[in-house]
């Protein structure tokens, strides 16, 4: 067996020429996609639609409004017997056309393509709009959209757009006395054949991911196509669901690739569902008086989405299904089956034509362009492209009535330069032309050009009905441009720029500058300031972006946050760093700006719905790469290696936020007010100090442990003599045990000081909280200032502020109670990393290390801290690290001395959190 593209027309039938199923027949040829012809005059939806993609594509139809019968097929013949007129529609990766009646290429390696047409947005002049416009939600902050009530380039596309259709054939060929292949489809009878499409998934590794410049396509459609929402039956699948502008279902997707209307691929019969099996399945054709050209075969028309990406692996198998003998034949024979390589819908569209004024050399502008279009599995098709300078596209005509056009519609003042421009002549040198260049311009005149050319290309429409004066001009150019029976749509795009002298007149003028206009509008028509400071390939293709819906992202104008990766600072529908507002982005300065689409953008170029509510909750709750972070260090103890450490943060937020980073420190001269006031002003604070437990009855840091690790706190200074004797019945334990976990265990139980949790000898006199120190004395740690947990705690409850996303305190003991988190738990932390143990610097620096390096390449989004942590806290476990959030404490602690990671999830009322855990050997 093999799988064959069949012909359009199975049947080899003739049509009455003006019927619906002629044109029908017609525009499936010339790759318009118009649905079955025996279904054409009943059920019009699929035609109508085809028709009007045709129309609009031809250069004489895309001018009748309702052409009749007879007009379509003048103009579809014309279209047929020209050598460019039929687009592509199943080719391999070459762009190379699979010929009906060739075997469609099989196994693995690179995948084929199907078309689709990729259509731009229309205007909408009696409402002075369009769809784009209208796409936008009038309020861009962070209050709710109701994004049903907008334009949606998935829904328009799907108004406009058919499915692609593919119609395939198996072939089933017997074996022959020795062993060869034999045609012989007569022998053949109805032989079931079942048909599916697997869904291998998409490999995102060709899509761009560099930290260093911020940009992450990679990693923001690798984050949709494996949430739960794409992957549906767990099985890795990545094609477009329904919900969000595919076709595939959770349920019954066998059925979905596969047209399964009554009107099938004739002469084959209506495929049969097979629900258990998951298959749909055609009996070979037997007629060989009525089709003898298509006995033994089994046809069907593959019916992939309008998706660019997803992707169909075709499958004909014979199948032994329904009859007496099948568990024999079955055992008796071979599987006999053919698999298609991948295909692989892709967008497609023809740059039709550039129009210089003057014309420019455009180099690898073509190249760039397509490159970065294909990482959404769109073809740029550039090889038709017609270069023209302007004077061979409109006239004098065209262009005096342009003037006309801008005087009488859209600013009457520009009379002002009748007289010294040249406003009845198109010069190919520039669009503005003095009359007399060799007299000197007054202020006044300079200001009088510096108001004609500030609106010469306006894209606003202020009357219905009536174009922008851009608009106006591009499609005079348009009409000019697009002609004669070869497919004519496609992108348009004027560039032009100023000659010197004019230029020279605008920056002396009042204004001081030079109005420039670059844009891309409805029907993939465009201009482009040849001038504009940034590679022309950039500039090419941002345009171009916004012609297929859009709209920017870092930019001055036009941003609406929800269509963009808020983590990617790298997207074409940015702008380059003009204005020098973003050093933290090298990379944004216009000569270098050399950006990729970023990952919604990327999907959205493909057909995704990225602004449906499942897409949208992907996000990050805030703009998390924009989060500013506080790094708070005891500068007077170099022996924290606070540079060590800061380097470390710093360095993991240099990757992934653009937000600020503060470096905060006090020199033995701390001072609480000030402190409090800084530390509700970040997201993320970083503290390195030293810590303890203090006991607030007595205004005194407790001892420690000294010789075991984990080093817990063992009695209230107030009892010199009881801190004494507890020292030394820790050394006489560890020398006389070896450290034994079992003995060091059972005796912190038994004797030091703790929470009153059952077993603890604590005094009620004591009430014991985590408290930070700040150096006074190099020799004297009694001397430290102490910022305690009740002067934080009345401040918190005066208003003031705590971090608003992570706490992490890189000290001794903070964590050794969990009071000190709670306090800022309860007033809107939602995290707290805190050490429970006394420890070694060299025990945190790697902790702090690995965590932010973590979080960082998760781009500081909030659900990654729990993994960053856990990775850290698995390989730095002896200080016993604790993420402390609202549900639940994560206490890590060392299970072997050699660093054996044990984690205990703990309730915050739980005793077991205050449990000592000594590591074995």
């Amino acid at each position: 067996m093999e799988v064959v593209r069949g012909p359009w027309l199975a049947t080899g039938e003739v049509f009455v020429r003006g019927t619906a199923a002629s044109i029908c027949h017609k525009l499936n040829r010339l790759g318009y996609y118009a649905g079955p012809p025996a279904r054409a005059a009943a059920t019009t939806d699929l035609l109508d639609k085809a028709k009007e993609r045709f129309r609009r594509n031809h250069g004489d139809l895309r001018i009748i409004a309702a052409p009749t019968n007879d007009e379509f097929e003048n103009a579809l013949d014309g279209a047929l017997g020209h050598a460019h007129g039929a687009r592509p529609t199943l080719v391999d990766d070459q762009s190379t056309p699979i010929p009906e009646g060739t075997a469609i290429p099989g196994g693995n390696g690179a995948p084929l393509r199907v078309y689709v047409e990729a259509v731009g947005f229309e205007e909408d002049l009696a409402n002075q709009t369009d769809e784009f416009m209208r796409q936008i939600p009038p309020n861009r902050g962070n209050a709710a959209i109701d994004w049903s009530t907008l334009h949606n380039k998935t829904r328009s596309e799907a108004g406009k757009l058919n499915r692609p259709l593919v119609p395939l054939e198996a072939v089933i060929y017997l074996k022959g006395h020795d062993g060869s292949r034999v045609a012989a489809p007569q022998a053949v009878g109805a032989v079931r054949v079942d048909w599916s499409a697997l869904e291998p998934g998409e490999d995102v590794s060709h899509l761009p991911l560099n930290h260093d410049l911020h940009l992450g396509t990679r990693a923001y459609v690798n984050r949709v196509l494996g949430s739960d929402f794409v992957d549906l039956a767990g099985d890795g699948g990545t094609n477009c669901p329904v919900a969000y502008g595919g076709i595939r279902t959770k349920d019954g997707n066998f059925r979905n690739p596969f047209w399964r209307e009554p009107q099938s691929y004739a002469p084959y019969a209506t495929p049969t569902e097979d629900a258990r099996a998951r298959k749909l399945w055609v009996p070979a054709f037997t007629d060989g008086a009525a089709h003898p050209n298509r006995v033994g075969r089994s046809g069907i028309y593959l019916q992939p989405s309008l998706i660019a990406g997803d992707r169909y692996q075709v499958r004909a198998r014979l199948s032994y299904a329904g009859r007496g003998n099948a568990m024999q034949l079955k055992a008796a024979n071979p599987i006999c089956q053919y698999e298609t390589k991948p295909i692989v819908v892709w967008r497609r569209v023809e740059v039709f034509g550039i129009v210089g004024w003057p014309l420019r050399n455009h180099g690898n502008l073509p190249q760039k362009c397509r490159d970065r279009y294909a990482e959404a599995y769109l073809e740029v098709d550039f090889s038709h492209t017609q270069y023209r300078r302007i004077s061979q596209v409109i006239n004098d005509t065209d262009y005096s009535d342009w003037f006309t056009h801008i005087r009488t519609h859209v600013k009457p003042s520009v009379a002002s330069v009748v007289g010294l421009l040249d406003t009845t002549h198109v010069h190919d040198a520039s669009p503005v032309v003095r009359l007399r260049p060799d007299v000197e311009l007054s202020a006044n005149q300079k200001n009088n050009i510096w108001f004609f050319v500030s609106d010469m290309f306006n894209e606003l429409v202020s009357t219905a009905n009536v174009r922008s004066a851009g608009g106006f001009l591009l499609s005079r150019i348009s009409d000019r441009l697009r002609t004669g029976d070869a497919p004519c749509g496609g992108i348009v795009m004027l560039e032009y720029k100023l000659s010197d002298d004019i230029v020279d007149a605008l920056e002396t003028s009042d204004a001081g500058e030079v109005p420039t206009t670059s844009n891309g509008n409805g029907d993939l028509l465009g201009i482009i300031d040849q001038s504009v400071d940034a590679n022309p390939d950039f500039v090419f293709t941002h345009e171009v972006g916004h012609c297929f819906w859009l709209t920017h992202h870092e930019a001055s104008s036009g941003v609406v946050p929800q269509h963009h990766d808020p983590l990617d600072h790298n997207c074409m529908m940015s702008y380059p760093d003009w204005e020098q507002k973003r050093p933290q982005y090298p990379h944004h300065a216009p000569a270098r700006f050399d950006p990729h689409f970023c990952g919604k953008c990327n999907l959205k170029l493909r057909g995704w719905d990225i602004t449906h509510d499942d897409i949208l909750a992907l996000d990050p709750p805030a703009p998390v790469d924009q989060l500013s972070t506080l790094f708070y260090y005891d500068r007077a103890d170099p022996g924290l290696q606070w540079n060590v450490e800061m380097g470390h943060v710093r360095n993991a937020f240099a990757l992934a936020s653009r937000g600020p980073f503060r470096e905060r420190f006090f020199d033995r001269d701390a001072n609480f007010d000030t402190w409090v006031n800084q530390l509700g002003d970040c997201d993320i604070y970083h503290h390195v100090t030293h810590g303890n437990v203090r006991c607030s009855k007595h205004a005194m840091r407790l001892a420690s442990m000294d010789m075991a690790y984990p080093r817990y706190p063992t009695w209230c200074r107030n009892d010199r003599s009881k801190v004494e004797s507890l020292a030394t019945r820790e050394e006489e334990l560890c020398v006389e045990t070896g450290f034994d976990p079992v003995a060091l265990t059972q005796w912190a139980k038994e004797s030091l000081i703790m929470p009153k949790l059952g077993w603890s000898l604590l005094s009620p006199d004591h009430t014991l909280r985590s408290v930070i120190q700040w150096t006074v004395d190099d020799n004297d740690s009694s001397r430290d200032v102490e910022f305690t947990y009740e002067a934080i705690e009345r401040a918190l409850k005066r208003g003031k502020k705590p971090p608003r996303l992570l706490a992490f305190f890189s000290s001794c003991l903070i964590g050794w109670e969990h009071h000190f988190a709670r306090l800022f738990i309860d007033h809107g932390t939602p995290y707290v990393i805190a050490f429970r143990s006394r420890y070694q610097t060299s025990q945190a620096l790697p902790f702090s290390q690995e965590f932010y390096r973590i979080l960082a390449l998760s781009k500081l989004e909030p659900q990654f801290i729990h993994r960053a942590f856990q990775t850290a806290a698995t390989g730095h476990p002896h200080a016993e690290p604790c993420l402390f959030t609202k549900d639940n404490i994560v206490r890590c602690v060392a299970k072997t001395k050699a660093g054996e990671a044990e984690f205990h999830d703990v309730k915050w009322d739980s005793k077991e959190f205050y449990e000592p855990r000594f590591p074995t050997q």
